[in-house]
């Protein structure tokens, strides 16, 4: 799961200009009715959908008309949310930021044979005793533990070298 703030949803838009364009245009959309606003909200979506790279749109789609048909019945949707996520489903929880379960999905992970190094409220500190000596610090949500506290690590993930493998510091490594 990733959570983009409004903040950081623009941050993306407005470094794209086709992006930022779509956005300018739809703020300067009448929202007067509640049909606007929902119009407005939806294209919002789709701007935020592309944004982030999100496969499943109509999760998000539908969420925002779910809503708007709560607030016109007068109905509270603030467990709209929870289902959603409890589902894994896409959406804009408070209407400017988004929740994206695409990768979450398909997550693989690898177990890890190393010596744990040190844990803390950053993430976790791993070597590997296999041969290489790297030292590696992977961050919180890029690494698990199973019951008997062996760690699992997300392929794909990054990690930040503490100390490099043998023979490939990062002054003399190998050449391609």
């Amino acid at each position: 799961m990733r959570l983009w703030t409004h903040d950081e949803l623009h941050d993306l838009i407005d470094n794209t200009p086709a992006l930022k364009e779509k956005s300018d245009a739809t703020h300067a959309l009448p929202q007067i009715s509640s049909e606007e606003r929902e119009r407005g909200k939806l294209q919002m979506m789709e701007i935020y959908v592309t944004a982030v790279n999100c496969k499943r749109a109509y999760a998000a789609r539908e969420y925002v008309n779910k809503v708007f048909a709560y607030l016109r019945r007068g109905q509270l949707w603030s467990a709209l949310s929870d289902e959603y996520t409890s589902q894994k489903l896409c959406h804009s929880p408070a209407g400017n930021d988004y929740v994206c379960f695409c990768d979450e999905r398909s997550e693989e992970w690898i177990r890890f044979y190393g010596k744990i190094v040190a844990e803390d409220e950053i993430g976790i500190t791993l070597e590997d005793t296999e041969g290489s000596e790297a030292v590696l610090q992977h961050k919180k949500g890029d690494y698990r533990k199973d019951g008997e506290g062996n760690v699992e690590v997300r392929i794909g993930s990054r990690a930040e070298f503490l100390k490099h493998p043998k023979g490939c510091e990062f002054k003399n490594c190998p050449k391609k």
